[in-house]
């Protein structure tokens, strides 16, 4: 839970105001990886791996066990957002100086391993990679929500 207290004296017919604002509710909806395995788990863990393919697109590899079951490892595509670059200015008498720095882009990516037995069910999966997303703290939880 976060609770931020912010106090403000105003001098204006010597009042005092003290705010305060609690911001557990907007910081608990935030999906992390975590939560987005534990609901991936429940939903998927049991089902026709068929049913996860026809919904999000077919996994890139695959790996065959011994025991018969394949590890099909499936990832969500590559976004990336650009980050502008930052400019800093220094005036020497007539003459202007700027320096840029920073910029260049972040990626975002998810990647899922799955389990799936003879017939076609999933056993178990695993998240193998999570950035954060572009509106979530995970990439997996926007893509397979």
């Amino acid at each position: 839970m976060l609770y931020l207290k912010y106090k403000e004296f105003s001098y204006e017919n010597n009042k005092k105001i003290d705010c305060s604002i609690d911001f557990t509710g907007i910081l608990s909806s935030c999906a992390t990886t975590q939560s987005t395995f534990k609901r991936l788990e429940s939903q998927w863990v049991g089902k026709d791996f068929d049913r996860f393919v026809l919904r999000h697109g077919s996994p890139y590899k695959q790996f065959n066990l011994n025991n018969g079951d394949i590890l099909y490892t499936w990832n969500s595509g590559t976004s990336s957002i650009n980050i502008p670059q930052s400019a800093t200015t220094n005036i020497y008498g007539n003459t202007a100086s700027t320096q840029f720095y920073g910029g260049g882009s972040i990626k975002m990516y998810c990647e899922i391993q799955f389990q799936v037995n003879s017939k076609g069910f999933i056993k178990k999966l695993a998240i193998l990679k999570d950035t954060f997303g572009m509106w979530a703290p995970s990439r997996c939880h926007e893509t397979l929500e």
